[in-house]
């Protein structure tokens, strides 16, 4: 297959973009079902690429024009992290209703991201996430201007910092490019940026972030999209920060500050989920949990655990398309979903978390002690599903959402997934994790039919497949008790505690609001102000603006 093919998913979902708009000038609002072809046309256009270049990598140079490098790259890692963007897209635009110009802008920016993953230098990705967040910020102020502040801050700094980055390697070793910076010219300083700006775009703090901010937004189509496509370029910058570093990141105290950064995350979420006052409140803490696990696990800088964080993103994309599926109310197809989503076994979220705890215990003392932590967050995240059956669906002034279809196909596809990890570590995560570390053979075993490592092993099909069996014979067996109508429930269960400091943060913040500046400096320094000038023109102006930095950093 040639190169070129490596441009068929952007340009498909690019493609799909102008035709929707032209369309709808045309008042044929057609724009989500267009959306749903080009995502799932691009998906099948990045499997084929792989698969007929016989799972090898392909380059495409097109040259260096203006000074910004446009080589693309298809390999394992861009393979793995091109699945987990389209996948939950693909499933958000088949059951998630959206208009024309919603699918449409959602289009544009989903080819973006692409663009960053397929890109093979430092610079390019830049360029395709700030294009990407500047869109998707576009989006979030038209559908409701409320609680964008901090996803603009945290993205547009993340921007930057990957800009700073990239001009720092450049001028270091004259190149950005992931396969071609010279060993040793990822330095601390130099990492500690693209970590800060991976740890911006994924959310990965133990505060809640943007990630948990899009859930108290009335309509949930602009925030999930972000999800989707923004929280699996931060960790791709970690992973590619192994093959800067010729398998390493610049020293091992920085693995150990990210494990503990992740697993505090993790269970920071575990905690506000299992006290929240909605369905919804807790939804907004199934992510970064996930996320901070896959952290966990990637930080560990082992064969192992590469390859179970890869894994981790790969459950967290399926976790990310099923969260605003789910159906409002005590619906059955809800409970399944919150089940899936904490790691009801035998799904990939419960295998995928089972991997890095080994992964952790195999890799010391110390990772061992932040493994338990882990698993404590994962207990935790099981309480919070328990409790978010009983709990009220909506906060005050949401729209109702979700799909039963789109529901049932999800958790259906995470369930399996367990029975399918064999054959998701062997041609994904493990061919992704090799192009970035040493990978010895005796790290992972089992083939497509099992899991094996040192530290214990998962027979996935044959384990998997009779509990799969189980849970569809008792779903059958208690059909009538599950569809039968259920009403919201009269009073919410206490949680298993109290989040201690939540009541000092509201009162720290109500604090915060209160300050005002001399109205002399006001518009000087508003960000509300400068959030709206940004969102306010079209995004082809920032999206402009990008292309201009990356040019002068690159020059």
């Amino acid at each position: 297959m040639p190169a070129q093919s490596l441009l068929l998913a952007p340009a498909l979902l690019a493609l799909a973009a102008l035709v929707t708009w032209g369309l709808g000038l045309a008042r044929l609002r057609v724009g989500r079902e267009i959306g749903s072809i080009a995502a799932w046309l691009g998906l099948a256009a990045v499997a084929a690429s792989w698969i007929a270049a016989g799972r090898s990598p392909v380059e495409l140079s097109p040259g260096v024009p203006a000074g910004i490098p446009l080589d693309l790259r298809l390999d394992a890692v861009a393979f793995a992290f091109s699945l987990f963007i389209l996948v939950p897209l693909a499933l958000q635009f088949t059951f998630q209703t959206r208009n024309w110009q919603e699918s449409g802008v959602a289009a544009l920016a989903a080819s973006a991201a692409l663009v960053a993953v397929l890109s093979s230098s430092l610079v390019l990705t830049a360029l395709g996430l700030g294009t990407a967040a500047s869109l998707v910020m576009a989006q979030l102020r038209q559908e409701h201007p409320r609680g964008t502040e901090v996803y603009w801050a945290a993205l547009m700094a993340a921007w930057l910092l990957l800009l700073w980055a990239g001009a720092t390697l450049e001028a270091v070793s004259g190149t950005s490019g992931y396969g071609a910076v010279p060993v040793g010219s990822l330095q601390v300083p130099v990492f500690l940026l693209l970590a800060a700006a991976a740890v911006l775009c994924s959310g990965l703090l133990p505060w809640r972030t943007w990630v948990g901010e899009v859930w108290e937004r009335p309509r949930l189509q602009a925030g999930t999209l972000a999800l989707a496509i923004l929280v699996p370029l931060g960790f791709y910058l970690l992973v590619r920060a192994y093959a800067i570093g010729a398998g390493h990141w610049p020293s091992p105290a920085l693995n150990l500050a990210l494990a503990a950064l992740g697993t505090l995350t993790a269970l920071a979420a575990g905690i506000r989920g299992q006290a929240a006052r909605t369905r919804r409140g807790y939804l907004a803490e199934v992510l970064p949990l996930s996320a901070g696990l896959s952290l966990f696990a990637l930080s560990l800088g082992t064969p192992l655990g590469v390859a179970a964080a890869v894994t981790g993103l790969a459950a967290g994309a399926l976790v990310t398309a099923l969260l605003p599926l789910l159906p409002d109310g005590p619906r059955a197809d809800a409970w399944l979903g919150l089940a899936v989503v904490a790691g009801l076994p035998p799904g990939v979220v419960f295998a995928a978390r089972l991997i890095g705890l080994e992964a952790g215990f195999e890799a010391g003392a110390v990772p061992g002690l932040l493994a338990i932590a882990a698993a404590g967050a994962w207990l935790l995240g099981f309480a919070g599903a328990a409790r978010a059956i009983r709990l009220p669906s909506l906060g005050r002034g949401a729209e109702p959402g979700g799909s039963g279809p789109g529901t049932l196909l999800a958790a259906v596809a995470g369930l399996a997934g367990g029975a399918l990890l064999g054959a998701l570590l062997a041609y994904i995560a493990v061919p992704a994790a090799a192009e970035v570390v040493s990978f010895p053979v005796s790290a992972v075993g089992g083939g497509a039919l099992a899991v094996q490592s040192a530290s214990g092993s998962w027979p996935a099909v044959t384990l998997a497949t009779p509990l799969l069996a189980i849970l569809l014979v008792v779903a059958l067996l208690t059909r009538p008790a599950w569809t039968a109508p259920n009403q919201e429930p009269e009073q919410s269960p206490a949680p298993l505690f109290r989040v201690p400091w939540s009541a000092l943060s509201e009162r720290a913040w109500a604090r915060l609001a209160e300050v005002r500046l001399p109205a002399d400096y006001r518009s000087l320094l508003d960000p509300a102000l400068l959030e709206s000038a940004a969102s306010r023109p079209r995004p082809w102006l920032w999206a402009a603006i990008v292309a201009v930095l990356a040019f002068v950093v690159t020059r």
